[in-house]
């Protein structure tokens, strides 16, 4: 889903969230060369959304999408984060069948995704690795 999830907040209100810095080695490196390895799967697509103009989050727009067979039966979609559903839904309005994985999931986002390995605060920020330079 492509970095289309909704974590970051105006910077009025950073003051008030408790920031969570993730590192490396807190998280299992989720890739779609790693997952596609893993689950010995030889076909990887990838989803393109977005959700945010800088730090002003909007509707969410999708901008690329593989055509699917089945509705998406027999695909997994993993992202990061599921925070409030909505590029959660976006994708599963896309494909029905589809199952949605996240790594981590807040209290609004965790109905619309099938799976999560860790419940996280709906207040939390998480800082992943790869974002430290949005500081």
């Amino acid at each position: 889903m492509g970095g289309a999830i909704d974590r970051r907040m105006g910077a009025e209100k950073m003051e008030t969230v408790e920031k969570v810095h993730l590192r490396w080695e807190e998280i299992r490196k989720v890739s779609a060369a790693l997952v596609s390895r893993l689950l010995e799967v030889r076909t990887v697509a990838s989803i393109s959304l977005s959700s945010y103009d800088g730090q002003v989050r909007g509707r969410v727009a999708i901008h690329e999408a593989p055509h699917l067979d089945g509705e998406g039966a027999g695909w997994i979609a993993i992202d990061d984060l599921s925070d409030t559903g909505c590029s959660a839904a976006a994708v599963r309005s896309l494909y029905p069948k589809i199952c949605i994985a996240t790594l981590y999931a807040k209290p609004s986002g965790a109905p619309f995704v099938d799976a999560y390995a860790e419940a996280v605060g709906q207040g939390s920020w998480l800082v992943f690795p790869w974002e430290e330079d949005w500081e």
